[in-house]
């Protein structure tokens, strides 16, 4: 948290360098003014970064700008939008190189696009290759069946309530542990704070510093306690550099080929000087930070939705209720097999995206939407936007554009296809033993990585 005084000398600068932003040519692309520039740096500090681009989206258009220390503009029109993910002559990705910082540097997250970027990738994306999906679908599953039985031991025939986001956390931290380090990590029946003792709060320690940075100007890091160099982002680097450094050093030396896993292949590049000791530990923080939460709240505000829409979880059931995954080599093959469950899934990432924005920098001058621009959810593409239906998913009418949850490009999410696999396997093992039902409360959302603010309560019963 940061003491009032150091929020007394971010509002005053903030205050400065937004008079001096309304001076600003934006070459005509309607502006937040004054007031939506000290409104996104409340929204964005208060991690709500998603209700500020609806808010200013519907005000203004498919295209606005805004910010107090650097111009900033958003673009919801999901054709142009395809255009910047793409093109990467105009468009390069606006890496986490700077908000990163201390913690990511050298990593896929942290490198410009670029040759040492294309390097990176290709080292390592033979570990997200069918063997390592296959695997993922039955270590998904084998952790679901693990946690059914301590959901069991707890259950009677009513109902019980429970925050599902620590577990879900403990599915996706168990599975990526195992596909990507292969480690053997055991978090499940695990509170947040036994798992944080473990190697910190993530999304609290790194994901705060991210949010702060986004705001302020390099130049106040240090005064905020944000910096590089700062303690709290010193002492956090170690922790997971530790927790990091023990994967690496208990690893099984002996797999080769295909078989070989995220680690397995960084170890080779370091072993023919390719990366670093640094870069490695760098890349492993990446995948860690990148690869837990985002699945977390998937699965999290599908079982939301599940316990808020008792239809959709009687169709979802009745389509997965026959399933048992008899021989490994069918993994894949089955999971498609489920449209009903891929509707279901496309709609939970519509209405509940964990990445709200997706950022790429200008490298060239360019035109966006008819606006020059310098180097340096909505009725038009969903029917009916607020209402939860995974039905309109199977009429095939809408723009794909329009649904890009993994990014899109040469810069696109290199390991979403294990996500898809890990959360709709845990899906249909979680509807083979539980109900789940529906808790009144409020759901408010936070972001660097959407979640909710409260946690999110959802009723569970054994399936009879």
């Amino acid at each position: 948290m940061l003491d009032s005084h150091r929020f007394e000398i971010l509002a005053g600068v903030a205050v400065a360098f937004a008079a001096y932003q309304l001076l600003r040519s934006s070459d005509n692309i309607p502006t937040v003014g004054f007031f939506g520039n000290l409104d996104s740096i409340y929204l964005i500090l208060a991690r709500r970064r998603k209700e500020f681009h609806e808010k200013y989206h519907s005000k203004l258009g498919p295209i606005f700008a805004f910010g107090m220390f650097k111009t900033h503009i958003s673009v919801s029109d999901p054709d142009e939008n395809k255009r910047i993910l793409t093109n990467t002559d105009e468009f390069g990705k606006e890496a986490l190189k700077d908000i990163g910082t201390g913690y990511l540097d050298g990593s896929l997250l942290a490198l410009e696009t670029g040759d040492e970027h294309k390097m990176h990738r290709a080292l390592v994306q033979p570990a997200f290759g069918p063997t390592h999906l296959k695997h993922t679908a039955v270590a998904t599953m084998d952790t679901v069946d693990e946690l059914a039985q301590i959901w069991q031991s707890k259950l009677s025939d009513k109902p019980f309530e429970i925050d599902v986001f620590n577990t879900m956390n403990s599915i996706a931290i168990e599975v990526m542990i195992s596909v990507l380090f292969g480690g053997n990590v055991k978090v499940l029946g695990k509170t947040a704070d036994e798992k944080n003792s473990m190697w910190g709060n993530i999304e609290k320690s790194v994901g705060s510093v991210m949010t702060f940075r986004i705001v302020t100007p390099k130049i106040l890091w240090g005064v905020l306690g944000i910096s590089r160099y700062s303690k709290r982002v010193v002492d956090m680097k170690k922790r997971l550099e530790d927790s990091m450094t023990r994967m690496v050093e208990n690893n099984d030396p002996n797999r080769e080929g295909w078989k070989m896993n995220v680690v397995d292949r960084l170890s080779s590049a370091l072993d023919s000087q390719k990366l670093s000791r640094e870069q490695i530990l760098a890349e492993m923080i990446g995948f860690f930070f990148a690869g837990q939460d985002t699945t977390a709240n998937t699965l999290t505000f599908m079982l939301y939705e599940l316990g808020l829409h008792p239809d959709v979880q009687q169709k979802l059931y009745n389509e997965i209720k026959d399933f048992e995954l008899k021989d490994e080599s069918d993994a894949l093959r089955y999971i498609n097999k489920f449209k009903y469950l891929d509707c279901f899934f496309k709609e939970t990432m519509r209405f509940h995206p964990v990445v709200p924005t997706i950022g790429r920098l200008v490298v060239k001058d360019c035109s966006i939407l008819g606006y020059p621009v310098k180097k340096g959810s909505d009725e038009k593409y969903y029917k009916n936007p607020e209402s939860f239906n995974p039905d309109r998913w199977k009429d095939d009418q809408i723009n794909p554009n329009a649904f890009q949850p993994f990014g899109d490009g040469p810069r696109n999410c290199i390991g979403q296809k294990m996500a898809v696999i890990e959360v709709k396997y845990a899906i249909v093992q979680l509807l083979k033993h539980f109900v789940f039902t529906n808790v009144e409360q409020q759901v408010e959302y936070k972001s660097v990585i959407v979640s909710s603010i409260k946690g999110v309560q959802v009723g569970v019963t054994p399936r009879s």
